[in-house]
């Protein structure tokens, strides 16, 4: 009798520190989320405020013969890189977490949450991400354009 309440007091113990490290886990990738949109806010006002302070510059390239569309096309290429550059270094660092623990750590976890689960659960944080991403640099985008052509 006193083996078996041993177990159960032990198996509680268990889950209780394995669902802990997962809520920590969570709890994290949440201010990860927030500190995304966050620098994207920043990296948007960035391109903005430049869009707002080159006016003159851009005037200047159109009267030299400088067609719109290929500035549009600089400007679009600049945006890709500060936009992209930080994103794919997020995307890459994750990748190698989420593999690492794939390796390491996943029998901790194979109780209680399958492959298909985590899977789909990556998939949607990251496409979340990619939707927020998405949003601010199309607004980015057709307000800095705006910006371009006054």
């Amino acid at each position: 009798m006193g083996m078996n309440a041993y177990i159960r007091l032990r198996t509680l113990q268990l889950n209780e520190g394995i669902s802990n490290s997962l809520m920590i886990r969570l709890g994290g990738a949440y201010v990860c989320l927030v500190l995304l949109i966050s620098c994207l806010a920043v990296l948007s006002l960035r391109q903005l405020t430049d869009a707002a302070d080159h006016r003159v510059q851009y005037a200047v390239l159109r009267k030299i013969g400088v067609d719109s569309r290929q500035i549009d096309k600089y400007v679009l290429q600049q945006m890709l890189v500060w936009f992209g550059v930080p994103i794919l270094m997020a995307f890459l660092a994750s990748a190698s977490i989420l593999i690492y623990l794939a390796v390491n750590e996943y029998s901790y976890y194979a109780p209680y949450l399958a492959t298909h689960q985590v899977a789909g659960i990556y998939a949607m944080v990251l496409g979340i991400a990619l939707v927020v991403l998405l949003c601010y640099f199309t607004a980015t985008w057709f307000l800095s354009k705006r910006e371009r052509t006054w």
